[in-house]
């Protein structure tokens, strides 16, 4: 009877360790990612089975922007030193005032990251906070 124990035991102890492989490799299974479709490649057509006549068509290029170059004759500015300008323009057909930082780059200004583009509506608020910000201005340097 003992010995029947041992049997129903171990039986039980191989199939509590079967459960716990069968979990093991199930979550194993959700973690790792299922293989991603392969995309087939179109074979390219060497010099030989092109005709000689047709040139090689080249897919079309995208227009280059300008890196922001204020070649637009509507923009107007105002250099306020230190490399920094006062510009007015155009964006998306709003008018803008921009405060930015220029950098130079081939000889060029460029417009930088550092500054800030006010609506009509928020320049005329900041012009009529003029005098306050002046006010506040003296304050701290007396």
């Amino acid at each position: 009877m003992a010995k029947r124990k041992s049997e129903e035991t171990s039986s039980e102890e191989e199939a509590v360790e079967s459960e716990v492989e069968k979990k093991k490799s199930l979550q194993k299974a959700k973690r790792s990612k299922p293989n991603a479709p392969k995309t087939v490649k179109k074979p390219r057509m060497s010099k030989a089975d092109s005709d000689e006549d047709e040139p090689a068509s080249k897919p079309a290029s995208k227009p280059k922007k300008s890196a922001g170059k204020a070649k637009s004759t509507d923009e107007q500015f105002v250099d306020i030193g230190n490399k920094r300008r006062v510009t007015v323009r155009m964006f998306k057909q709003k008018p803008l005032v921009d405060i930015r930082e220029f950098y130079e780059k081939d000889g060029d200004l460029m417009p930088g990251k550092k500054g800030i583009s006010l609506n009509i509506e928020q320049w005329k608020t900041l012009k009529s906070k003029m005098d306050e910000i002046d006010e506040f201005c003296e304050s701290i340097t007396t």
